[in-house]
């Protein structure tokens, strides 16, 4: 009996550690940092190095989570001198030599994701932390007489940039094979065609699809974006862009899809949800997993027990913003949520 206990203990400890660090990681880790400075006074230059770390680890992790309208508002009343310690989980240093006249080491500063939320919740300022699924890139480009759709002569698909670490948004770029001009050709893609759009998406096992389609106008570059869901099969208009044609229009293409996308996840801290739920569970263990990754979730406020029954606990959840952000947080981890006749959440597995 003990030993049981004991056992399940371990296997939910190991959940909990494992869930937390699979849906982090990418989000709220943050970076090593190499110092590698000549110095008269290594104590005072280790001091400072790190201090500058832990603003520039923390605006990284601003710059993943926030709008960058609401980084700047949020940064306008934050004192860091005052408040960056009290979120500061620990700080690793390892590689450390100090020398007659150099520091050197390699730092890592990580946060308290709880108390990191909690200051943003305080200031009002609303986040993302949900990252989209791959999505298709489909592109078109027109300049002059020149029409091109999925080519490798397609300036979008030229540079083809790869997922940014720092990005929400993730992507994937379709082969540009001749089967995939045939299934989706030039004129198909221009006109936002809804059966060639499935055919691709369902040919690429991608569920959404982000059409981008530009025309060159002399040292202009005009873009139009789109969003296809096979799911209702509809086309969904995002916006229109005018850049510069330089080299730094490929990048603000996908500054502006991030942003996109997180202002269409944001979590709105203003708003509290509260549902009553039957977590339905093939064994305790898998109760456990559920729970520790509901848990786990920024938006969670607090879950509560309202009646227990094998495999079919009955708990309330409290939780910040919309239920379709959170439904999507939880697709993030299999977990399944039907929430028509009456609550349900499940494993999807």
């Amino acid at each position: 009996m003990i030993k049981s206990i004991i056992m399940n203990f371990f296997i939910t400890f190991i959940i909990v550690l494992l869930s937390y660090t699979s849906y982090s990681k990418n989000i709220y880790e943050t970076s090593f940092h190499n110092i590698n400075q000549k110095t008269i006074n290594a104590a005072k230059t280790k001091t400072t190095q790190i201090e500058i770390i832990k603003i520039k680890s923390f605006n990284n992790i601003l710059d993943r989570i926030l709008l960058t309208e609401d980084k700047n508002k949020f940064l306008k009343n934050y004192d860091y001198s005052y408040n960056l310690e009290k979120i500061i989980l620990n700080i690793i240093i390892e590689n450390e030599l100090i020398k007659l006249n150099k520091y050197i080491a390699d730092v890592k500063v990580n946060f308290d994701k709880k108390e990191l939320i909690q200051i943003l919740r305080n200031n009002k300022i609303n986040y993302s932390d949900v990252f989209s699924n791959d999505i298709l890139l489909i592109s078109s480009y027109s300049e002059d007489f020149l029409n091109l759709g999925l080519s490798n002569e397609n300036i979008f698909y030229k540079y083809q940039i790869q997922n940014n670490m720092n990005s929400l948004f993730n992507y994937f770029y379709p082969e540009l094979s001749p089967n995939d001009r045939f299934i989706i050709p030039y004129k198909k893609i221009i006109n936002n065609d809804k059966s060639s759009l499935k055919n691709i998406s369902k040919k690429y096992n991608s569920d959404e699809i982000i059409i981008v389609q530009l025309k060159k106008n002399n040292k202009h570059i005009d873009i139009s974006f789109n969003y296809y869901n096979i799911d209702n099969n509809e086309i969904i208009f995002i916006d229109k862009k005018n850049f510069i044609y330089d080299e730094n229009f490929y990048e603000k293409i996908f500054i502006f899809l991030n942003n996109w996308w997180k202002n269409k996840n944001l979590i709105n801290n203003n708003l509290i949800n509260s549902l009553n739920c039957y977590i339905k569970s093939y064994n305790y263990n898998d109760l456990m997993n559920i729970k520790s990754n509901i848990k786990n979730l920024s938006q969670i406020r607090n879950i509560n027990y309202l009646s227990i029954a094998l495999n079919n606990n009955l708990e309330e959840i409290n939780y910040y913003g919309d239920f379709s952000i959170f439904k999507k947080s939880l697709s993030l981890f299999d977990i399944n949520i039907s929430n028509e006749d009456e609550c349900i959440i499940d494993s999807a597995g």
